[in-house]
């Protein structure tokens, strides 16, 4: 009796195992193969994430050298007159050849105690109303002279751009390196729907932008400002369609959001893929997000995984009926 129980024991754990072992085999199948499609698409998502810096990189890099043609077109001269800049840009071709970007000007930086001796030169000089504004508590006033086209960004002439810290912080910088600088995140005075923008400044010699007297009185920048939105979008094809692209100042914050390629839009979908990399603009650190979306990973993750598990299945319940019927 003793020894029939051994044998019906000994049956039992022998079932067991040939059930347990198609399991196991289809579970361990089920996960390799999973893990090597999921490594196989990250790799791919972050190809697209990198191919998506480097075009904002190069954007943003060709438009710095839009900047340091106007720098030079004011070395090339002796004086540059309104006139003179208006049709420089319009040479330019600016809202063609750079998309995005909403004009470029010129900047002074006026001493405080000469500002009503700059304002009553300029409408004398010009016969024009020219009102700087707001006042400011330090010692110097940084003046926006030129912003062409004018049409779009007559609000801007005559700012005071040193009334507030994000513009002040990186004109300074950008005359202290004498290299391209670029804003935190900031809200135009032209954007009438007041979305996250930015400045992009160039130093400038004094002497080769006002004729006599005011010639080497003042040093100046060439400016750029810039709507993100528009200038952000559209920078590889893959944007809006395979991945969302968020831009931050320096961390991730509903306050420091300078772009979201998808705003809204996708707030209830886990991506399954995502990158974050801080990256070093003109002198400006932005955090950079990359997000999967359901179309990307609808396109790219297969069903081989799910066939595993499906054939495994059919495999283990073909076992146990084979056992069932002997």
């Amino acid at each position: 009796m003793l020894r029939l129980v051994q044998i019906r024991s000994l049956e039992k754990f022998w079932l067991f195992l040939l059930v347990l072992i198609p399991v196991v085999f289809t579970g361990l199948a089920w996960w390799a193969v999973q893990n090597t499609q999921f490594q196989k698409v990250n790799t791919e998502f972050h190809h697209l994430a990198l191919a998506n810096e480097k075009a904002l990189q190069h954007r943003m890099d060709s438009y710095a050298q839009a900047l340091l043609g106007g720098k030079g077109f004011f070395q090339g001269s002796t004086h540059v007159t309104r006139h003179d800049w208006r049709e420089y840009t319009l040479a330019l071709n600016v809202s063609d050849n750079f998309p995005g970007i909403n004009g470029i000007g010129l900047i002074v930086n006026v001493p405080k105690h000469e500002v009503n001796a700059f304002k009553n030169f300029v409408e004398t000089s010009e016969n024009i109303t020219f009102n700087v504004r707001p006042k400011g508590k330090y010692d110097d006033y940084y003046v926006i002279y030129y912003i062409e086209p004018i049409e779009i960004n007559r609000e801007a002439i005559g700012l005071n751009i040193a009334f507030e810290a994000n513009r002040r912080s990186a004109a300074n910088l950008a005359m202290q390196t004498g290299m391209p600088a670029i804003t935190k995140r900031i809200l135009l005075v032209q954007d009438v729907e007041q979305t996250p923008g930015f400045l992009l400044l160039l130093p400038v010699d004094g002497q080769y932008v006002f004729a006599p007297p005011l010639k080497d009185e003042f040093s100046a920048w060439i400016y750029a400002p810039f709507i993100a939105k528009n200038f952000m979008e559209n920078l590889t094809q893959s944007q809006g369609r395979d991945f969302r692209l968020e831009v931050f100042d320096e961390y991730a914050s509903p306050d420091t959001l300078i772009f979201d390629s998808e705003p809204g839009h996708q707030e209830k979908h886990n991506s399954l893929f995502t990158v974050e990399k801080t990256v070093e603009i003109m002198q400006q650190k932005w955090l950079l997000r990359w997000s999967s979306t359901e179309t990307f990973e609808a396109n790219n993750i297969g069903q081989a995984p799910f066939f595993v598990l499906l054939f495994g299945s059919i495999f283990t319940m073909l076992v146990c009926l084979f056992l069932f019927l002997t």
